[in-house]
């Protein structure tokens, strides 16, 4: 039996703990992990009938980018209003509230985007890292009271293959997943029960 050389188990170890750590993550919003919000803010959304997603703000140095605070919030109106059911009477993109009655409005601000680069990531590890940072307000329309509040933050570093694997347009998705899914858990909504 000969041995694994130290470098190669090293490096599949490496790969192990990458593609376990992954999992953590989804695209899927009812099976994605809640953002972090304060525990008075867990059902703080009940009286929530319609919802109104407005654009993110973006970092001023990033103002060619500022598309990307539009994309972000129609992924996350696009979830809400296909992924969990009749959890909302309506949910809508727009750029000031629609005067609606029990009309909330999510909105927020990206602080961090940087791309990296998949080709760097693909060299060497933490070369090229991705971030994305930034916040989720959810917001009483009529009162502007403010529901719910919660950070996010997404780093992506890893190298060689597993690090070329992902890019920016990913991790936007999977926190419009995140921040769905907190906002539907904040609703009062609940996974099916496993069968």
């Amino acid at each position: 039996m000969t041995a694994i050389p130290s470098k190669r188990l090293l490096a599949c170890t490496a790969l192990c703990a990458a593609l376990a750590a992954t999992g953590c993550t989804s695209t899927s919003s009812t099976h994605a992990k809640s953002l972090k919000v304060a525990s008075s803010q867990a059902t703080s959304l009940a009286d929530c009938e319609n919802i109104t997603v407005l654009p993110f703000a973006m970092p001023p140095k990033r103002s060619k980018d500022a598309a990307v605070g539009t994309t972000f919030a129609q992924g996350i109106q696009a979830r809400l209003s296909s992924d969990f059911g009749p959890l909302f009477k309506s949910v809508e993109t727009g750029t000031a509230a629609r005067g609606v009655d029990h009309e909330c409005l999510v909105g927020g601000s990206i602080t961090k985007y940087k791309p990296g680069s998949r080709v760097a990531r693909a060299i060497l590890i933490g070369l090229g890292s991705a971030s994305l940072q930034g916040s989720v307000t959810v917001t009483d329309a009529s009162g502007g009271t403010a529901l719910l509040s919660a950070p996010f933050d997404k780093l992506w570093a890893w190298g060689g293959i597993l690090g070329a694997s992902k890019g920016m347009n990913n991790m936007v998705e999977e926190t419009s997943a995140s921040v769905a899914a907190t906002i539907a858990h904040a609703k009062g909504w609940n996974p099916p029960a496993a069968k």
